[in-house]
Order: C-alpha cells, then sequence, then structure tokens
C-alpha cells in the first residue's frame, strides 16, 4: 500500500477522533464559564477512559470468542491429552 492510500484509508479516523473531541471541548468551555475552574477535565478523562476500557474489553472478548484458545507460547499438548 503506498503512503498516499494508507493516509486516506486512516483519514476517517482521524476526523472521527476529532469530531468526538469537538463535544467534550465545548462542555469544558461551559463548566469553566459557568463554575471558574477546571475540573470538567477530569470528568472528560474519567468518561473517557471507561469508554475506552469498555471499547478495549469488547475488542478482545471478540477477538477470542473467534479463535481457539491455545495453552502456552506453542500449541503443545496438554497433560489430559495423554492420558486418555
Amino acid at each position: 500500500m503506498s503512503p498516499l492510500a494508507a493516509g486516506m484509508a486512516s483519514l476517517p479516523y482521524s476526523l472521527g477522533s476529532t469530531l468526538i473531541s469537538i463535544p467534550a471541548a465545548w462542555f469544558m468551555g461551559f463548566w469553566q464559564a459557568k463554575r471558574g475552574n477546571m475540573s470538567s477535565q477530569k470528568w472528560i478523562s474519567f468518561v473517557g477512559l471507561i469508554i475506552g476500557a469498555m471499547g478495549f474489553g469488547t475488542f478482545i472478548s471478540e477477538f477470542y470468542s473467534q479463535r481457539p484458545l491455545t495453552y502456552g507460547s506453542c500449541s503443545t499438548p496438554r497433560l489430559d491429552d495423554h492420558i486418555r
């Protein structure tokens, strides 16, 4: 894949992250104007961490549900397989 094609392929992700950050910036500006402090940054960070953790957990559970798990770094048979 050429660098231009790779850039075009990743463009929706960078635009999406930019668009999702706009409401967060609006909320922080509103909160600072109303309350006079920057505690909204803690809330935005907390909510972002929760959303990110839930997304990562969903990704990992979907990844492991589509392929069988191996035991260890190589696919050696388990002890139960030799007993049968």
